[in-house]
């Protein structure tokens, strides 16, 4: 929801109305579907680069053309997310507006660590500058 500051156009607060994030495995080793639901609460522009970062402890290598699947994947880039392993991070970028408050569902396939050792830090999302990061909870 938005504010009107003297008769100025609406100004919103930037974070994700929602973020959730889900593994179809939870397997050592095993290809696990990734699905990724979000919903802006501000208008995310084409162009924007929506990064999704703690995904840390895949074995899968990083790529710059990561099949992106699901209802939504039209409204990323057909080039594919570009996954960088080392770090945990997944970017994907918007194809087209990503309106407020509307639920983006895609998924992403990525293989399981070799062990689930504690430790690990829960996924945050991203989409500068129109968003900072937020927490993203759930589970497949």
């Amino acid at each position: 929801a938005g504010c009107v500051l003297g008769g100025l156009e609406p100004v919103a607060a930037a974070g994700w109305h929602r973020a959730q994030i889900g593994a179809s495995s939870v397997v050592v080793s095993a290809e696990s579907l990734i699905s990724i639901t979000l919903s802006p609460s501000v208008d995310v522009p084409r162009g924007t680069q929506v990064v999704l970062t703690g995904l840390t402890g895949s074995i899968t290598l990083s790529t710059a053309s990561l099949r992106v699947s699901g209802p939504n994947f039209a409204k990323f880039s057909t080039a594919g997310a570009v996954w960088d392993q080392p770090n945990g991070v997944l970017t994907l970028e918007a194809a087209m507006l990503l309106p407020a408050l509307c639920d983006v569902v895609v998924g992403v396939t990525l293989s399981n660590p070799e062990s689930f050792a504690g430790g690990v830090v829960g996924p945050t999302a991203s989409a500068l500058p129109y968003i900072e990061a937020g927490a993203v909870g759930g589970t497949g």
